[in-house]
């Protein structure tokens, strides 16, 4: 079983929360959720957050995540375009890190 204390022990987790981000309320405050919620880390150039530090708790907060992160790397503004699995991604010859220019999803 995992409680607080636990976490505190085993994980070295701050007060006993092994979620990074608060999850209260004023989190998805819309002003909140555009500044808090990205993937982008501004401050360091190339770093991106993912998982629940990017949306929220749990397994499908998680996921979301992921597909924010993503759509932030590759430069996609609708979420819709990934889970349709159709995603162009047009890169320049000094940041090619694969064969050909174009990545579809999978």
């Amino acid at each position: 079983m995992g409680t607080p204390l636990s976490y505190a022990h085993f994980l070295n987790a701050d007060g006993g929360s092994f979620y990074a981000l608060d999850h209260d309320r004023q989190r998805f405050f819309p002003k909140n959720f555009y500044l808090r919620l990205r993937p982008e880390i501004p401050e360091v150039p190339g770093l991106y957050l993912t998982g629940s530090d990017a949306m929220t708790l749990g397994f499908v907060g998680a996921m979301a995540g992921g597909l924010i992160c993503a759509q932030q790397v590759l430069g996609i503004h609708n979420p819709m375009t990934l889970l349709r699995k159709r995603v162009e991604y047009e890169i320049s010859d000094d940041e090619r890190w694969a064969p050909d220019a174009v990545y579809t999803a999978v």
